[in-house]
C-alpha cells in the first residue's frame, strides 16, 4: 500500500532529477543563458571609509571593460582610510565587495574559478541584530539583550559575489563590523538609531531550506549545493514521519 503510494512521487523525482542533470540549470546566475560564455567584468567605482565617512571615491569608465586578462589598478588612498567598497559589474549584474589591500587587481575571478552550479541553496532572508554589549554570543538569552533588528537581504546580497560565498575562495574577510559602518554611511536614516560603539551585532540567514546560520564576527557562507529533488525528499520524509 505504501508503496504504491509513493510510486508517483518517486517517479516525479526520478525525472526532474535526469531533467536537471541533463540540462544543468544555472540558477545563481541572474543573467540570461546565452550570455553565460561572454565572461565579462566591468569596475564602476571604489568608495573609502573610515567609520561611517565616505572619504573619497574613484570612478572608473563605464567604457572599460575586463576579460581573461588581470589588471592592476593603483589605490592612492590616506592612511586614515580603514576600508574600502569595491563596486563592479559582472554580465550586467552589480557586485560589490569590502576589503583593504595595498593595491587591486581586477577582475578578482579567472573565467575557470567561476562556478556554474547545477542547482544551489539560496539565502532568502538576512536579518541584522543590534545587541547589547553584554550579550554572549554563545547563550540563547536573545530577547532580553536585544535592541533592534534590521532587514538587510538587499544590502547584503550583493557582497556575496558572482560564487555566492563571500569570496571565500579568495580568502577574502569581510567583518560584520566593518559591514555595519558601511550600512551607517548608505542609509543614516535608516540606521541613525544604531549605537556601533556600544553594541554587539551579529547577522541570521535563512535559506532555501529552512536552515538558520548565525554570524558573529565575518561575513560566510557556504552555498551547499543541492538538488532540488533531496529537498522534495526531506519534505516528504517530514510529512510521512
Amino acid at each position: 500500500m505504501y508503496i504504491l503510494s509513493f510510486a508517483p512521487v518517486l517517479f516525479i523525482l526520478y525525472t526532474t532529477y535526469n531533467y536537471c542533470c541533463r540540462y544543468k540549470k544555472k540558477n545563481i546566475k541572474k543573467f540570461d543563458d546565452d550570455e553565460l560564455n561572454s565572461y565579462e567584468f566591468e569596475l564602476c567605482n571604489t568608495k573609502f571609509f573610515h567609520d561611517t565617512t565616505e572619504l573619497h571615491r574613484i570612478d572608473y569608465s563605464n567604457t572599460v571593460k575586463f576579460y581573461d586578462k588581470n589588471t592592476i589598478i593603483p589605490l592612492n588612498y590616506d592612511v586614515s582610510c580603514e576600508y574600502f567598497i569595491i563596486s563592479y559589474y559582472y554580465n550586467y549584474n552589480e557586485y560589490k565587495l569590502l576589503t583593504k589591500p595595498k593595491e587591486l587587481t581586477f577582475p578578482f575571478y579567472k573565467q575557470e574559478q567561476l562556478k556554474s552550479y547545477v542547482y544551489t541553496n539560496h539565502i532568502k532572508k538576512a536579518t541584522l541584530f543590534e545587541m547589547n554589549k553584554d550579550y554572549d554570543n554563545n547563550k540563547d538569552l536573545r530577547d532580553d539583550f536585544m535592541i533592534q533588528t534590521y532587514d538587510i537581504l538587499d544590502e547584503l546580497l550583493p557582497f556575496l559575489g558572482p560564487n555566492y560565498n563571500f569570496y571565500i575562495d579568495l580568502n577574502v574577510e569581510m567583518t560584520i563590523h566593518q559591514f555595519v559602518k558601511y550600512l551607517c554611511t548608505k542609509d543614516p536614516e535608516k540606521y541613525s538609531n544604531m549605537n556601533l560603539i556600544h553594541s554587539k551585532f551579529h547577522i541570521e540567514l535563512h535559506d532555501t531550506f529552512t536552515n538558520l546560520t548565525i554570524l558573529n564576527d565575518k561575513l560566510e557562507w557556504n552555498p551547499v549545493l543541492q538538488l532540488w529533488v533531496n529537498y522534495v525528499i526531506n519534505l516528504f520524509k517530514k510529512i510521512y514521519t
